[in-house]
Formats: C-alpha cells, structure tokens, sequence
C-alpha cells in the first residue's frame, strides 16, 4: 500500500505520512464542502468547479507541499 524506495530508509515513514496528512485534507474538504453546497446547491461555490477542485485536488496538493518542503529541509 505504501511506496518504498530502498535508498532511502525513512521511504515508509515518509510515505505513511504522506497518506495521514491526504486523508486529514480530504476529510477538512469534505466537510467544507458539505457545509457550503447544501446551503445552495446551485450556487457559485458548488457550479463553478470549486467543490470538485476542494474535495478531490486541495488534499493531494497540500500533501505534495509538505512532502516537498520536508524533503527540501532535510537535503
């Protein structure tokens, strides 16, 4: 389930990290967007993209951010 690279010890640590912190963004995102779109379903936030852009991209894209910026502080 987790991605391993055997040049880096700290590969499966990193990767469980990795998984924690995407599930905590999708979690936040669901309920943000739980709390927003069925007050108006037809509103600006859940026609234009924004719901599917919080629930689906928001949680990997943060993910990515912390991986990146702990991999550039450990180098």
């Amino acid at each position: 389930m987790f991605a391993v690279d055997e040049n880096d010890p700290d590969s499966t640590t990193k990767s469980k990290i990795a998984f924690a912190l995407w599930m905590f963004g999708l979690v936040i995102s669901i309920i943000v967007s739980l709390v927003f779109c069925p007050q108006d379903w037809s509103g600006e936030v859940c026609l234009t993209g924004w719901y599917s852009f919080i629930l689906f991209l928001a949680p990997i894209l943060i993910a990515l951010a912390i991986i990146q910026s702990h991999s550039i502080t450990r180098s």
